[in-house]
């Protein structure tokens, strides 16, 4: 059974072009640059984690203390240079080792700053991690006298991919039912409270704008990842990208998370879609030959992401309305 997998192994060991996954890389960074540094600007540090005292812990990790404010703004601080670090692609494995388990440690302090996408923030880290996105685009290149942009195999894009897939899935699933398809809600309660927005505020006016407003949301999470793999419609799907997740973030104070999607969205375009960038940069070849242990691997891969499905759905296990 397992040796049916062999095809799908071999394609996703074909080589690609890098450079896709470094806009990737450099967004990423940039991104958690900019929202570690706000984090510190807006005095975050001392209102979650400095003048509070007591902390909810997660289930296991009641071990996870909080440390001093000197750690504290260490720790922030130590964050904000990873991500700079993994933008620019220098040290960016270890910046990316660092990150990840400061972030992660970051997060468990405390569960009452849970968002969703925090956890979405920790998988892209962990899944740069093992990838060679550090080869291309970067000072690490350039300190290893590195001239050409390397091939990377396939499987780092469809991995990355997959994992905006199973964003984009699970959101469409957890708009299933009537509270949003039928009633319009919350999307009514979060419009109203905006009415002060220009352009958009006056929309409130009328009984419908929020059941539209959650059926577009639904119809976006459910085709947007088809469109934007399809090349007749990326152009129109990537619009759609950025008036999404535009407006995502004028409603609702969601931090950086249309910013990560919006950035996610270019995993889709071509590999070589930044070619013009440096169209006189040639290209080196790659070739990563079968090995047996990549049957187990592709397994364990798969088994995780029907996992991350799945597990966005216990929801269901409860019995009753959930909402």
């Amino acid at each position: 059974m397992i040796k049916r997998l062999d095809p799908l192994i071999g394609a996703a060991l074909e080589p690609v072009d890098g450079r896709g996954l470094a806009v990737f890389r450099i967004f990423f960074g940039v991104i958690m640059a900019i929202a570690m540094a706000r984090y510190i600007a807006n005095g975050w540090v001392d209102i979650h984690f400095v003048e509070p005292t007591f902390f909810f812990k997660y289930t296991g990790f009641e071990w996870v203390a909080v440390p001093s404010k000197a750690v504290l703004y260490a720790m922030a601080y130590g964050l904000c240079l990873c991500a700079v670090l993994i933008a620019l692609g220098l040290f960016t494995r270890p910046a990316l080792i660092l990150f990840g388990l400061g972030f992660g440690y970051w997060e468990a302090m405390d569960v009452t700053n849970y968002l969703n996408h925090y956890v979405l923030v920790l998988l892209l880290t962990v899944e740069l991690l093992v990838t060679p996105c550090g080869t291309v685009w970067s000072l690490d290149s350039w300190r290893s006298k590195q001239n050409q942009t390397p091939m990377i195999p396939a499987w780092c894009v469809w991995m990355l991919r997959a994992q905006i897939v199973v964003v984009y899935f699970s959101a469409a699933i957890a708009k299933l039912g009537s509270d949003w398809l039928v009633h319009g809600q919350p999307m009514g309660i979060w419009l109203a409270s905006r009415g002060h927005l220009p352009l958009i505020g006056w929309l409130q006016q009328f009984a419908l704008v929020p059941l539209l407003f959650s059926w577009a949301g639904f119809l976006y999470d459910l085709c947007i990842p088809a469109l934007l793999f399809w090349k007749r419609t990326r152009k129109i799907a990537f619009a759609a990208v950025l008036a999404f997740h535009g407006m995502t973030h004028i409603l609702f104070d969601i931090g950086v998370f249309p910013f990560i999607m919006t950035a996610a969205s270019t995993l889709f375009f071509a590999p070589n879609w930044p070619a013009f960038l440096n169209r006189s940069q040639s290209t080196s070849t790659l070739h990563v030959s079968f090995q047996p242990w990549m049957r187990p691997v592709a397994v364990v891969a798969l088994i995780l992401f029907i996992a991350q499905l799945g597990f966005a759905q216990r929801h269901l296990i409860h019995g009753g309305n959930v909402l």
